[in-house]
């Protein structure tokens, strides 16, 4: 059995598309994620149920993904597909979409491969924002999948949407740069120019839609207005390179996954998403597929393999995360079986009669008419109680008894990348009586993301919160070079302190971080806020999940960003921020909630003075001698000729990250700010990864974020000292 996960944004295509793969008695379907692109998300989601409805297929799993792409504007291609995306005819008796799975598309994505491992090839014929999202969440996906088939890009500088862009690459460039460096199975490539070579011809198309059946008469109606648009002079003149004929682009890839013969003739090379970080001002060539190779003519054909050198397309140099990423617990399990409970196989479904297109280039129909009869009883129900018995977690001692005043205390999600500045913010957090901590998601940063989760661990161990879920999120940035801050932390981000004590990697949850972020969040919702001293990379997957994630934060309180051009990291750069700028530039876009942001310079001016340093670590606690050996390096070098070209004014140390976490304890803390709209410079040579702030209010931006100015310095010595005690 050919197994395959289909990717899709129907439209015309990708309806041809399933319907091929659901004629071929040899292609089990595992399931369908849906994304933007032809038509806005919700129509795709219809557009899919209806397919599958009129195939008799209802029982496979649909489903949502993401409902814009990356970074960039979304478009769509309704003047092709119709506003609808299926040529703009009605259909009163479409299945509802409470048929939907209710786990997202980038994590069924994850959990399907995961469960397939070797087996099942993923067809992508949508924008490829789910995939980008998906290998941010496990960064070793593509090492499980068979192979990789894309509808997508050109070879000969050709667009059908922008003057050199193909659709799908256009309406997400980020996404398609990320999948075609980080996805290093076998893939396969069926670009814009190919397709258009290899139209089907208006002859043969009139055979195909004269067929007797249910099928024949849906596609022939949904088909009407792109075969018009097809026709058109202004259609053969503008887009098309070359042929006469109707183009089902997201069919070819589809018939390369399920038929090994169908490939004739195909080019093995390197490709990349052609795109320059750019967002107000995108060039012509954006999102334009560009092949690596030494020159001459471009065969018509899929990119198959694309190699990927030790450092990778844009020298990053792959990081293994192996054993940090779990499969789900079995409360998780148990959950996902609930989704599934209903889903039984039909009976005596009749095969479509649609052609193999396999076949299309001898030019004639073969239908396949094959009844079969199969019954799938599900025993989820057993699974689920089960999984509930063995699996579900007794109440914490500390979560019995509770008073109704510790239930009033502040609710927390901490984002980390545990440096000693975090681990500062940690301890702050939870010596503060008025703080609940509910999770600890982790990202790269200062140091790889495994040493951050062992700091983290190693933080919560000597303040015995070993209670605390730690979570593993993003190792790598959206699309930057990755850096770390060795030379400030230590390489192992905590002073290169030996910890021959550290708890182990087997305390972390299961979860990943930004679902659990996502989770915590929907089941607190108007009640936490969320604490981000970190790269903003687990911040910006998790509102591609879940959109309205912001609407449900109390609050979001963020160290990173600068005010006056100057940085430390570049020349006009602070570090989280220039550690990921597009997912930086996200989340400043895209979280509309409360957002108070402590920038670097602001942090300078607000140093602590070596004097209560002083004070503070000369405390006869265990947490004073874990502080006061974790932060010996960072010390010294706070106080070199070096640092103080980044400081800017003030001396003593900077604590960076626990302004933040302070603003969020303590509402008084705060004692000046500016309210003004902020965004990323993501284009400048010398500015990128730059907070911009709109005091012109030029960008138009409805949503402002607080920036702190000066703070209760007194308040923060005193939380300072409570942390070590």
């Amino acid at each position: 059995m050919n197994k395959i996960i289909l990717d899709m944004d129907p439209g015309v295509d990708d309806a041809q598309a399933i319907m091929v793969a659901l004629s071929i008695p040899t292609v089990q379907i595992i399931g369908i994620t849906c994304c933007h692109g032809n038509v806005p998300l919700e129509n795709i989601l219809k557009n899919t149920l209806r397919i599958l409805k009129v195939c008799n297929k209802l029982d496979i799993p649909v489903y949502r993904g993401c409902g814009k792409p990356l970074l960039g504007r979304t478009i769509h291609a309704s003047d092709y597909h119709g506003k609808d995306g299926l040529g703009d005819e009605p259909d009163p008796d479409a299945p509802g979409l409470d048929l939907l799975q209710g786990r997202k598309a980038p994590q069924a994505l994850v959990k399907m491969i995961k469960q397939h491992a070797g087996e099942v090839s993923l067809v992508a014929t949508a924008p490829l924002t789910n995939l980008a999202v998906a290998v941010q969440l496990d960064p070793n996906i593509s090492k499980k999948l068979k192979a990789l088939y894309i509808m997508g890009g050109n070879t000969q500088s050709r667009g059908n949407t922008t003057v050199c862009g193909e659709f799908n690459f256009v309406a997400d460039p980020e996404a398609a740069y990320i999948v075609l460096d980080r996805f290093t199975c076998p893939t396969y490539i069926a670009p814009w120019e190919f397709t258009c070579k290899s139209s089907l011809p208006w002859s043969f198309c009139e055979d195909w839609l004269s067929a007797q059946t249910p099928k024949a008469a849906f596609m022939n109606k949904i088909s009407n207005l792109s075969m018009e648009k097809a026709k058109s002079k202004d259609y053969k003149e503008k887009e098309t390179t070359e042929g006469c004929g109707f183009n089902p682009c997201d069919v070819y890839a589809l018939v390369a996954a399920v038929d090994d013969a169908f490939i004739l003739e195909s080019e093995e090379v390197s490709v990349l998403s052609f795109h320059q970080f750019k967002r107000a001002k995108r060039s012509d060539s954006t999102g334009r597929g560009v092949p690596d190779v030494g020159g001459g003519d471009r065969g018509a054909g899929g990119d198959k393999h694309p190699r990927h050198d030790g450092g990778g397309l844009h020298g990053r140099a792959e990081e293994e995360t192996q054993g940090l990423h779990h499969e789900e617990s079995g409360l998780e399990e148990a959950e996902a079986a609930v989704e599934s409970f209903s889903q039984v196989e039909g009976v005596g479904i009749e095969n479509s009669s649609l052609l193999l297109y396999s076949f299309l280039k001898k030019n004639f129909i073969s239908e396949i008419t094959r009844p079969y009869e199969g019954l799938a009883l599900c025993v989820w129900l057993l699974k689920v109680c089960s999984w509930m018995l063995l699996h579900s977690r007794a109440p914490a001692a500390a979560d019995v008894g509770q008073s109704s005043s510790s239930r009033m205390k502040k609710k927390v999600i901490i984002d980390v990348d545990t440096g000693v500045d975090d681990a500062q913010a940690i301890m702050v957090a939870l010596g503060d009586p008025r703080v609940e901590v509910l999770g600890i998601t982790c990202c790269f940063g200062n140091t790889p993301v495994e040493n951050v989760l062992k700091n983290t661990l190693r933080v919560l161990k000597v303040c015995n919160r070993l209670d605390i879920p730690v979570f593993c999120g993003c190792s790598e940035p959206l699309l930057a070079h990755k850096r770390h801050a060795g030379d400030y932390h230590g390489k192992d981000g905590m002073g290169d302190v030996p910890d021959p004590d550290a708890p182990g990697l087997e305390l972390l949850q299961k979860k990943r971080g930004v679902p659990a972020m996502v989770k915590l969040i929907n089941q607190n919702a108007g009640e936490v806020s969320l604490v981000a001293t970190a790269p903003l990379t687990n911040l910006a997957v998790a509102v591609q999940l879940d959109p309205n994630i912001s609407k449900k934060l109390k609050a979001l309180y963020i160290m990173g960003g600068n005010t006056d051009s100057r940085g430390n990291t570049t020349v006009c750069g602070e570090f989280n921020f220039v550690a990921d700028p597009e997912a930086a530039f996200v989340v400043l876009d895209r979280y509309t909630c409360p957002t108070y942001i402590a920038p670097w310079e602001f942090s300078c001016r607000n140093s602590l003075p070596w004097s209560f340093c002083e004070r503070w670590l000369s405390q006869n606690s265990e947490k004073a001698l874990f502080m006061k050996n974790i932060t010996s390096l960072s010390m010294e070098k706070a106080q070199s000729a070096d640092y103080q070209k980044e400081i800017i004014a003030g001396k003593g140390f900077n604590s960076c990250d626990t302004y933040a976490m302070a603003a969020a304890i303590d509402d008084s803390f705060i004692t000046e700010s500016d309210e003004v709209a902020v965004t990323v410079e993501l284009e400048g040579k010398f500015t990128r990864g730059m907070m911009v702030l709109d005091y012109m209010e030029l960008l138009k931006k409805k949503h402002k974020a607080i920036v702190m100015k000066t703070v209760d310095l007194e308040r923060l010595k005193m939380m300072f000292m409570n942390s070590l005690k």
